[in-house]
């Protein structure tokens, strides 16, 4: 298998504090979390992800549950069982909706990567020669795992042929709901599924954080505290306030630190080997859960 083709970038650890793999087992707690958001004209959409690779291992290959009630109200009721793709839909998937491309390739290969025995996936990563080896990553499990999720957060496709991904369509607007996913086939596995509620009635999201800059010689450097509601980061550039914009990095990267950190969820981002003297004006992205790019803050500045 080509992990090549997955346009992924990790750099450090990172953002959503229930992506905490490795503590999650040692502490042997699984959760599915569910994740939704109600879009006028077609219903209620939702994500899930479990912190446990095993979990995620077991979801990906025989399915999860959705359920829901009306919140405050009697027991949850099955809406649907929601299965993974198999190498034959994806490609007929592929074939109908993106053509031949990068995304076709981010397609094939979580499809593979689903199917495949983790005792034979390598030990080493190399995407494209821009990563070192993630220090935090205890298996090929892990590996798996964390591609399976930043895979979904880049593309909602994704998503659909991992089987995380859903829409009740059957929903009255202005009334709550709760929904909960759990595993369709858990052989033993007892996962928390934890519930979410949701209003079905469409809200602006707000994404926007302030951006604190550094003015240095030759360098701009920038932080800020991540939006809760999304992960990782694309940074553009240009001379002009008004654009064009290039981007300086062509995949996501994320701000990752250890599974024992509990403090705020602070991102950095240098830019260097600027002219002094002169102003540069940036706009940061991240992703959220719904494979959806958002921009989530601007900055300018002039090196010196």
């Amino acid at each position: 298998m080509d992990y090549k083709k997955i346009s992924i970038l990790i750099v450090l650890l990172t953002g959503m504090g229930w992506l905490n793999i490795a503590e999650a087992q040692q502490t042997n707690q699984a959760e599915i979390h569910l994740f939704a958001r109600y879009v006028d004209g077609n219903g209620i959409e939702m994500r899930w992800f479990s912190d446990n690779n095993e979990v995620m291992r077991r979801g990906t290959e025989t399915g999860f549950v959705v359920e829901r009630r009306v919140a405050g109200t009697g027991s949850f009721q099955v809406i649907e069982t929601v299965q993974p793709l198999d190498e034959a839909q994806t490609e007929q998937l592929i074939q109908t909706t993106v053509g031949e491309g990068n995304r076709a390739d981010r397609l094939r290969v979580v499809t593979e990567l689903r199917a495949s025995d983790t005792e034979h996936l390598s030990g080493s990563i190399d995407f494209q020669n821009r990563i070192e080896d993630l220090v935090n990553r205890k298996s090929a499990e892990d590996f798996r795992t964390m591609t399976f999720m930043l895979s979904s957060f880049e593309d909602s496709l994704a998503a659909r042929v991992l089987g995380l991904s859903a829409t009740d369509g059957n929903v009255m607007p202005g009334q709550t709901y709760e929904y909960r996913a759990r595993l369709a086939n858990p052989g033993g596995l007892n996962a928390v599924s934890v519930v979410t509620e949701v209003t079905a009635t469409e809200e602006t999201v707000d994404y926007e954080v302030p951006i604190l800059m550094n003015e240095g010689d030759g360098e701009l450097s920038f932080i800020w505290e991540q939006p809760e509601n999304s992960v990782g980061m694309y940074v553009q550039r240009s001379f002009s306030e008004n654009g064009p914009f290039e981007p300086l990095n062509e995949v996501i990267e994320l701000n990752l630190r250890g599974n024992q950190y509990e403090g705020p969820q602070r991102a950095t981002f240098a830019d260097k080997e600027l002219n002094n003297y002169r102003t540069y004006h940036y706009r940061f992205y991240g992703q959220n859960v719904f494979g959806e790019r958002v921009l989530f803050g601007e900055a300018s500045g002039t090196a010196s």
